[in-house]
């Protein structure tokens, strides 16, 4: 996003280079904290599968909350060195927020149908977004001085977003179905145990339908033969054969296949 949309058109501004760095690396930490306490939170879980179980297997749980607490901290110490040379303490907010999300999210919301699901979605749709957000003052310039290109920037980074969002969407219910025997024997009411794995996959069908829509009115952008040739490669062709496989009659055999190829999708 830095790299194709924001450098080329509207420069690096006061951050620059090694403050994107900095917002790379709050981002990486808060996203690294959000698996380890997950990790934590799902032990019980992943035991039932012990070539999955990271705890004990790998590392103890005593282990896990230090490795939390140093990558949560370090996080905070960059954002709080980005708040000040940005000079935007405010923003200092939007790094706690999201570790108490990601918190909230292995202690409750993974076990709450479709919001669980939901949360994560738009998190990482989010990340997307900080990016024009961290460099909003340049982009409110480009909107006074080159409105087309402006114009350009929203449209794309709108569609990277929603795109984002409802992949997203679509993996998480689909890993609820592929985990839901080990979820129902722990207790967590997943999408798929509180709906059942048919339902589920309907609700994953809805979604996914509602993405090739988007994939199609998306075919507006490209306007080289080489931005063609990326978006039939990319992301049309990619679309069609997830599409064969989650509207098959055995879609779910196996689900965890359709989990991994929607992450490289993603």
């Amino acid at each position: 996003v830095y790299g194709f949309l924001i450098r080329p058109w509207v420069g690096s501004n006061a951050m620059g280079d090694l403050g994107f760095l900095g917002l790379s690396v709050s981002t990486i930490c808060a996203a690294s904290s959000g698996y380890l306490i997950n990790a934590l939170f799902d032990r019980n879980i992943d035991a039932l599968r012990p070539d999955r179980a990271i705890i004990p297997n790998h590392f103890s749980p005593s282990r896990v909350w230090q490795f939390y607490a140093a990558v949560t901290g370090t996080g905070m110490v960059v954002a709080f060195w980005l708040a000040l040379r940005a000079d935007e303490i405010p923003s200092l907010l939007l790094y706690p927020i999201a570790a108490l999300i990601l918190f909230l999210y292995a202690v409750r919301l993974k076990c709450t149908p479709l919001i669980g699901n939901f949360v994560v979605a738009v998190f990482i749709a989010c990340v997307i977004l900080l990016v024009p957000y961290a460099y909003r003052d340049a982009l409110g310039q480009l909107f006074d001085h080159d409105y087309p290109v402006w114009k350009m920037l929203v449209y794309r980074l709108t569609m990277l977003t929603l795109l984002a969002f409802l992949v997203n969407w679509v993996r998480e219910i689909s890993k609820d179905i592929e985990d839901r025997e080990d979820d129902h024997a722990e207790g967590c009411m997943s999408t798929a145990v509180f709906f059942g794995p048919r339902m589920a996959g309907s609700f994953v069908r809805v979604i996914w339908t509602a993405l090739l829509f988007l994939i199609l009115f998306s075919a507006r952008g490209p306007s080289t033969a080489l931005d063609w040739l990326l978006y039939a490669a990319c992301l049309l062709l990619p679309a069609i054969v997830l599409s064969v496989r989650i509207f098959g009659v055995a879609c779910w055999n196996n689900p965890s296949s359709l989990s991994r190829d929607l992450k490289y999708f993603m």
